[in-house]
């Protein structure tokens, strides 16, 4: 249960300084919640052979903590793990397309908690194939995607891959 109130205040500077707050309204009402969003930035588009870097932005607007929370980053199309900031796990999960190997990378943040009112950002980084089997052309949009998802959730998908981005 949380309550919500509205204050009134006035302050003194002169001498003796003093604060006076005066209540103006309570009220008792749902539970604070968690208000979680994600947000990913980087390139629309790098040249073959070139390296792109991705922000994300983990918020908490809201007023309670957020427990067990996982961040999965998925890397764009035709591209290759290069390197990610912090603690993180990497998978390379195997992918058969007319018959040649591409491995695709994910990366993934895990947080016992989201502090409420907080904000966390994590980097990762690709390198774009160069030209050949399995690489975009010059220009390409770059794709690319993030996904927040509770940490059991993750453990459950991830548990049959090796990490560190053995296929």
């Amino acid at each position: 249960m949380a309550l919500r109130g509205l204050m009134e205040g006035a302050l003194t500077l002169t001498s003796p300084r003093s604060l006076l707050l005066t209540l103006q309204n309570l009220d008792v009402g749902q539970a604070f919640q968690p208000q979680l969003a994600i947000d990913l930035e980087g390139p629309n588009a790098v040249d073959p052979g070139g390296t792109a870097t991705f922000s994300i932005t983990l918020r908490n607007d809201g007023y309670a903590v957020a427990p067990g929370i996982a961040v999965v980053a998925v890397y764009p199309e035709n591209s290759d793990f290069v390197t990610a900031s912090d603690n993180y796990v990497l998978y390379n999960v195997a992918n058969w397309p007319q018959g040649v190997l591409i491995l695709k990378p994910f990366v993934r943040w895990d947080f016992v908690e989201v502090p409420a009112r907080s904000i966390i950002r994590r980097y990762y980084q690709a390198f774009i194939r160069l030209p050949g089997a399995g690489a975009p052309a010059s220009g390409t949009n770059l794709g690319g995607e993030v996904q927040l998802v509770t940490k059991a959730w993750a453990d459950q998908v991830f548990a049959a891959y090796p990490v560190d981005g053995a296929p």
